[in-house]
């Protein structure tokens, strides 16, 4: 079961989170969302491991809303089910006092009163860590009622890839990645068959891994092609990856480098990152959107000035990109 479950799901859960803790029974309520597929047997052994029926039952709420959008309903099923039909009951009813806003992408945000309604950046698991579920083929009906609303991916090549690999480091802390070369080949073979042109380079130290990537936000095949990619395979931290010389790369500083400000040719073009790498409030200001690009639907976009000549479309400074990660944030 992919994904997160909807926003005022989430929001019942939160506001009954409290209540849930103090009168929940997990035993059988575990054994029902196993049955029913929104936790798989690891999950349910990892909550049980908690120490104490507290805590076993933060785990539960904690994991509940990564388990897709069907996982509120079974939840509220399971509880009846279980002689909680209290419990269910009150969720339920705190979701009709929520009402779901509507989602319609690309979304444009008009300002009101001169606040910035930026989208803020979030973290979505689509597993706990125990491997995927299923993943359905796109329906023809989905993709007739969506297309027009996807970002624009026709050129040929797609967009430039670049992959930065880092297996044998200097520093003695850190050691030699196994396995490595054969992630580099996969990616490289991926990304050739998904009409990206691919540039790799190995084994550089922060500075220049720095260096590479300045070089790839100027290139001026950016502004022809519809997309990019970056991937980055070194060890890390929660925040940054490891030249080969030990020396850390701020992950921030990677995604400012392409983004809006810094990168203009790829402004309201999907900007994908992939980083395969351990893990251990400033406001967004946003910049001016150059002229041109007729995708400025994009989400976050902000009509700024609305009704006068020559307004301009106001964006985030980062917008349009996703990053993947290959581990849990905190987790090896």
């Amino acid at each position: 079961m992919l994904g997160g479950m909807q926003d005022h799901h989430k929001d019942a859960l939160i506001k009954l989170r409290v209540k849930l803790i103090e009168e929940m029974v997990l035993d059988d309520l575990m054994e029902h969302l196993v049955q029913n597929k929104v936790l798989t047997p690891s999950m349910r052994e990892k909550v049980r491991c908690n120490q104490g029926s507290f805590q076993q039952k933060i785990a539960l709420l904690d994991l509940l809303p990564m388990r897709g959008p069907r996982a509120f309903s079974i939840f509220c099923t399971a509880l009846r089910d279980t002689g909680q039909e209290h419990l269910a009951e009150q969720l339920e009813e705190k979701t009709h006092k929520i009402k779901p806003e509507e989602t319609i992408f690309p979304l444009s945000v008009e300002e009101r009163g001169g606040r910035n309604h930026w989208r803020e950046s979030c973290e979505m698991y689509i597993d706990d860590g125990d491997g995927l579920g299923s993943v359905s083929p796109t329906s023809v009906d989905f993709y007739l009622s969506h297309h027009k609303q996807a970002y624009k991916m026709t050129t040929r090549p797609r967009g430039v890839c670049l992959i930065l690999s880092n297996v044998s480091f200097t520093a003695p802390e850190l050691g030699y990645r196994h396995g490595g070369e054969v992630d580099l080949s996969v990616l490289r073979l991926l990304f050739h068959q998904l009409n990206f042109t691919v540039r790799e380079r190995s084994n550089l130290t922060a500075q220049k891994m720095k260096d590479e990537l300045d070089l790839f936000s100027k290139l001026p095949d950016h502004s022809q092609l519809d997309s990019c990619i970056v991937a980055i395979l070194s060890h890390g931290v929660d925040g940054a990856v490891y030249g080969c010389d030990g020396k850390p790369v701020q992950l921030q500083d990677v995604f400012t480098k392409l983004d809006n400000a810094h990168c203009p040719q790829l402004q309201n073009k999907p900007k994908m990152f992939l980083i395969q790498a351990c893990r251990g409030d400033e406001p967004d200001r946003g910049v001016d959107q150059r002229d041109g690009r007729e995708q400025t639907g994009s989400p976050g976009c902000e009509q700024s000035d609305a009704g006068r000549e020559n307004s301009r479309v106001r964006l985030p400074t980062q917008s349009d990109m996703i990053c993947a990660y290959a581990c849990l944030k905190g987790k090896r």
